[in-house]
């Protein structure tokens, strides 16, 4: 006769009947090796997609900087430009200026300056009709008049495109428009000049970056007290060496924000 039971007794002992044991456990086992690996899959393929986004989000910061340093090393040319022409003026008449501390030759100098990059501007924004328009004007800084490849336009804080739903140009800088002030301004007082409000929008692969600055130009600082000029000069203590300027150290931004 064949027992059914599950529990048998062998010489008065119980015995356990774990047929399918090991089945069970290997199932187990697989299950959650199964789990495992989809958690680290998940894990990898999010952080394969972060990464990403990372670095199409880094190309578009680093494309919108592109026709920021552009214009930035323009405007250190035309900083250049004008310290020469107004370090001239200064020169000819040096023996005028008169001064123990040289602010007067210093305050000629940037006044000199300013004068020189208002020229410089002057000339750039005018139109064949008559008046001023900068978005002509960062055009010709930009040396973009033709191939538009920043398209430059002018419009209020908020606008991030032109309104041109065909167009495909992937740079749009935006000359904001100013409610007051001037989009040039000198400070006299501070030695600087201003040329505010501008903003750079560029889209690559569906991500855009978008960066709004001033640009500051600061004075270079001369000894203007001294009385005559030499390779090396003392000032009774050590000998002191002439030194270049670095006119592109005299353009920054300023206001700098990036969204």
């Amino acid at each position: 006769m064949v027992n059914i039971m599950t529990n048998r007794k062998n010489n008065g002992k119980v015995k356990l009947n774990n047929k399918g044991s090991a089945l069970v456990v290997v199932i187990i086992v697989i299950a959650f090796i199964t789990i495992l690996a989809t958690l680290i899959l998940y894990l990898s393929v999010m952080n394969f997609q972060m990464k990403g986004n990372d670095y199409r989000t880094k190309v578009s910061f680093y494309g919108a900087e592109v026709p920021l340093e552009e214009l930035r090393v323009q405007l250190a040319i035309d900083m250049s430009e004008a310290c020469e022409v107004a370090y001239a003026n200064v020169m000819a008449q040096y023996d005028i200026l008169i001064d123990s501390s040289g602010s007067t030759r210093m305050n000629a100098y940037s006044t000199a300056i300013f004068n020189e990059l208002g020229s410089i501007w002057n000339a750039r924004n005018a139109v064949p009709t008559g008046g001023t328009d900068w978005v002509e004007g960062i055009k010709k800084a930009l040396n973009d008049t033709a191939s538009d490849e920043y398209h430059v336009i002018s419009g209020a804080s908020s606008v991030m495109t032109c309104s041109d739903p065909d167009c495909g140009c992937a740079y749009h800088i935006i000359v904001m428009d100013m409610p007051s002030g001037t989009r040039l301004e000198f400070n006299d007082a501070e030695k600087k000049a201003i040329l505010h409000d501008i903003k750079v929008v560029y889209t690559e692969n569906s991500f855009t970056s978008v960066i709004t600055t001033d640009f500051c130009f600061y004075i270079p600082e001369f000894d203007w007290s001294v009385e005559s000029y030499a390779n090396t000069w003392t000032d009774g203590v050590s000998t002191i060496n002439r030194t270049k300027i670095d006119y592109e150290k005299c353009v920054v931004y300023l206001n700098w924000s990036k969204q």
